[in-house]
């Protein structure tokens, strides 16, 4: 497992998914919670096409600093609301777990959601193309795949 599944993985989006509508019925705001679910799911769907061009244009590095800081920021932001709502002075952020959760998602879909996976295709892809020490990994792969390996490499296809 890598370091960024690690870091995705206590990045909190599963407890924000599951807990969407727990969170927006907790915080007494005036827009209903199935609605709220209904727009963190929606603008999920959005900011992950929005987050696959991005990371056509921009840095990995970059984006996944961004997006760990965005991220952090939101949900010390929500923290902060309910902190508010329990000491009775919330009237005037009512719409700050809505806006918090949906900068955390938006967050997330440019950063921590895709570009792990993207990560661990690049480095996986480098090794079975470019290095001799996983030829066990390529003769999986050739065994699953054998148009793949074909196209890269006639002498582990010869191989199998």
């Amino acid at each position: 497992m890598s370091v960024h599944n690690v870091t995705r993985f206590f990045s909190g989006i599963n407890a924000v998914i599951f807990y969407t509508k727990t969170i927006f019925k907790d915080s007494g705001t005036n827009v209903d919670e199935h609605i709220s679910t209904i727009i963190i799911g929606v603008l999920q769907v959005v900011a992950t096409l929005g987050g696959y061009f991005l990371a056509l244009k921009a840095k990995r590095k970059v984006l996944l600093i961004i997006s760990s800081s965005v991220m952090c920021i939101s949900l010390i932001s929500l923290g902060i609301f309910f902190h508010l709502k329990e000491n009775e002075m919330s009237e005037n952020v009512k719409w700050l777990p809505l806006g918090s959760l949906m900068v955390y998602i938006c967050a997330f879909s440019i950063g921590y959601g895709p570009l792990p996976w993207t990560v661990m295709l690049c480095v996986l892809h480098y090794f079975i193309c470019k290095s001799n020490q996983c030829f066990n990994n390529q003769l999986v792969i050739c065994r699953c795949w054998p148009n793949y390996c074909r196209q890269k490499s006639d002498v582990i296809a010869q191989v199998i």
